[in-house]
């Protein structure tokens, strides 16, 4: 569309500009003239004289009026002008300008291999260079850094994973994996690595980190590369060059284009190529048990219509935190980041809690560790022993200690405040209490069975297969996978069992079932026994553990474990089988005694947090 005379003058030689560029801009400005000088980029230094003549001559015909304008432009010129752009060898880099692009592949790979023989191969769409010297860079920086990480791997070692920044990228579950991978599968898994996004790093890591043999290393994953890096970057060739000629046509649907290739692209990766294996069609099939079961529904979307309902509430009793006053004795109500060790302080009836200390995170591990021993010598404890975050929810960062070597490993990482916690054998329960602040004897809400999730070998299959064969674990398969990442290729033998959680989490895999059969008169007197021994408690959720049932419905011999304030659930609506619908309406229940208790402590003047400072503690704990 430029219409003003135009004169392109170009350097026949230039490294930095290629002529293509010339040429192309000659063409679809049908009526410039192209004068091309000898000489590189800088040629008008070589040539000044004969530069400032032509261009002398082209301002003198500018101002008499004779120079061409788009209105004059030859026809045969126009109609080129509109064709469609198509590469040229002309266009293409070359010389110093060719190394300076090559480096900078080589460098892109060690951000993103894959991306950059993307990219590489729409430079070659484009034109802009070869096949050839595409492949070759983007074949160089795979091999740099590749061997980079097997050497990373064996400089390191697995202790690298434990600092930053190894460890926001290497888990211990995925060197585990990848140990397994080595022990069962040897240098199939360096070639095959190479065809999986994602499981690159791990793997060539931990090649150089159990000490794979690096000639060995070097031959298969270098002919794993040789076969992926062409095909990678023809396709993008292909494709590429298929993608601009359309944003060229139908420049307004780009965005929509994108959008839907990127959809195109994750729906082929995520659900067509896992298809093809059985692991992959069960993961699939998990994923879709998860959809479809509330069950297993994040909070933020279970909660939808309970947060519409609070929001009510709040506005009925004219505050929105006042259900924060439900106990005073906890911060916020337990709300959120409630201290575990301060409300097991706070209970007076000691026999019924589970012996505990607890460990500052900012003390020195050689501290900590002190701390713990004379604890168990103490409390005359033997292991297992359990250690979990002092702030913490849904059972996140909770672990069983099974002897010293494991307590060493994660003393020697724990940074948070956390409690040690004996362990109790048996059954775990939750039971939920509320006792309005006017009366002596208050309510069991809720009772939730805590079934930990257990698997029966068949002396045929692995440890994997039989996860993802069982119609429960499947839907929570790659936790468990992750969880027991040692010994997941091991086969079972007939009839052994199998605990796949230790904790009875939901979130984990434990199975919930609504335990009302156990409710007893004398069940009701012992928990409202203990909950009137914390004073300021009113509303909460304790987590106990007892061998025998029968002594559960006695009131005797349970050992809590954990109280979870203003924000526990009533867990029992996690029972399979039960609707969603029976969950809200429990949840809303519950929230509506809260606020209902919360009222009546306030209008005694117990003080509370604003809604603000409710949000501020939540930001407090999410970071």
């Amino acid at each position: 569309s430029f219409e003003p005379p135009m004169l392109i003058i170009h350097g026949e030689d230039d490294p930095q500009v290629p002529l293509g560029a010339a040429v192309e801009h000659r063409r679809i400005v049908p009526h410039s003239e192209l004068i091309l000088y000898p000489g590189e980029h800088t040629f008008f230094t070589d040539v000044f004289e004969d530069v400032a003549r032509d261009i002398s001559n082209f301002v003198k015909e500018v101002n008499a009026g004779t120079a061409l304008s788009r209105i004059d432009a030859a026809p045969e010129r126009v109609a080129a002008s509109k064709e469609e752009f198509v590469a040229n060898e002309s266009a293409k880099l070359s010389g110093l300008a060719l190394i300076i692009a090559m480096v900078l592949i080589v460098l892109a790979t060690l951000v993103s291999e894959d991306l950059t023989c993307i990219g590489a191969g729409l430079m070659v769409a484009r034109g802009i260079m070869g096949h050839f010297p595409a492949i070759l860079a983007c074949l160089i920086g795979i091999f740099l850094g590749d061997i980079l990480l097997y050497l990373l791997g064996r400089w390191l070692g697995r202790s690298a994973i434990r600092r930053k920044p190894f460890k926001w990228f290497v888990t211990d579950s995925d060197l585990e994996r990848s140990y397994q991978w080595f022990e069962a599968k040897g240098p199939v898994i360096i070639i095959a690595s190479r065809f999986i996004p994602g499981s690159r790093f791990p793997t060539y890591f931990t090649a150089g980190a159990i000490g794979a043999s690096f000639w060995m290393f070097i031959m298969y994953f270098g002919i794993a590369s040789i076969i992926w890096t062409p095909i990678l970057v023809e396709l993008a060739v292909l494709v590429g060059q298929e993608l601009i000629n359309y944003f060229t046509v139908y420049q307004e649907y780009a965005l929509w284009v994108l959008f839907g290739a990127i959809l195109g692209f994750m729906f082929f990766f995520k659900v067509i190529i896992p298809s093809f294996t059985y692991k992959g069609r069960r993961l699939l099939y998990g994923k879709f048990k998860r959809l479809s079961n509330w069950e297993f529904w994040p909070p933020y979307i279970m909660y939808i219509p309970v947060t519409i309902y609070v929001l009510y509430l709040g506005i009925k009793h004219k505050s929105l935190s006042v259900f924060s006053a439900a106990n005073p004795a906890m911060d916020g109500g337990g709300f959120i980041g409630e201290s575990k060790h301060e409300i097991l302080d706070g209970i007076g009836k000691k026999d019924a809690v589970a012996k505990y200390v607890f460990i500052s995170g900012d003390v020195p591990s050689t501290d900590q560790k002190e701390v713990v021993t004379n604890f168990m010598e103490t409390e005359q404890l033997t292991f297992p022993i359990v250690v979990k975050p002092d702030k913490g929810e849904r059972g996140s960062g909770a672990q069983i200690l099974k002897d010293m070597e494991c307590l060493e490993q994660v003393i020697e990482e724990l940074e948070v405040d956390s409690i040690i916690q004996e362990y109790i054998p048996g059954d775990e329960y939750g039971i939920f209490y509320y006792r309005y602040p006017d009366q002596d004897k208050g309510t069991i809400f809720s009772i939730t069975r805590k079934e930990l999730l257990t698997l029966r070998g068949d002396g045929k299959h692995t440890l994997e297969h039989l996860i993802l064969k069982d119609k429960r674990a499947v839907c929570l398969a790659k936790n468990h996978i992750d969880h027991h990442a040692d010994h997941i290729f091991s086969v079972p033998e007939e009839g052994e069992k199998i605990k796949l959680v230790e904790l009875g989490t939901h979130s984990r895999g434990a199975i919930f079932y609504d335990g009302k059969d156990v409710l007893t008169p004398e069940l009701e007197r012992a928990i409202n026994e203990l909950s009137k021994s914390y004073e300021g408690f009113f509303f909460g959720r304790y987590d106990i553990k007892v061998e025998d049932v029968e002594d559960l419905k006695k009131g005797e011999n349970f050992k809590m474990l954990e109280l979870n304030g203003v924000t526990s659930e009533a867990t029992h609506i996690y029972n399979p089988g039960y609707s969603v619908w029976n969950a809200w309406k429990t949840l809303c229940t519950q929230w509506r005694i809260a606020f209902e208790i919360g009222y009546i402590n306030a209008e005694k003047g117990i003080e509370y947090p604003t809604a603000l400072g409710l949000l501020a503690m939540l930001s407090k704990a999410k970071s």
